[in-house]
């Protein structure tokens, strides 16, 4: 499990209310899968924060009222994503 988790697709999925910072501090460091809709302020730093790995993003799913919000999760994703397959804005 630990040495293949692309092949078995296992994610650390980052959504809403995950406490992102903590738990990529503490898990190994499999791919992330970043989940949030309806960004406010504490949604967004998680999904900025889980932005951070580019090396281990695979799958970004974002979505929003807040137009500001999204140029700042757009504005962090300038970056190459080299495992990214999937994105949905």
């Amino acid at each position: 499990m630990f040495s293949a988790p692309i092949r078995l697709d296992l994610k650390i999925i980052c959504e809403c209310r995950t406490p992102t910072r903590e738990i990529l501090d503490i898990l190994p460091e499999f791919p992330i899968a970043i989940w949030v809709y309806h960004l406010h302020h504490e949604m967004e730093d998680n999904a900025l924060t889980a932005l951070e790995h580019v090396d281990r993003v695979s799958v970004i799913c974002v979505g929003g009222d807040s137009n500001s919000a999204l140029e700042r999760i757009v504005d962090a994703m300038q970056h190459p994503f080299p495992i990214l397959p999937r994105l949905v804005i």
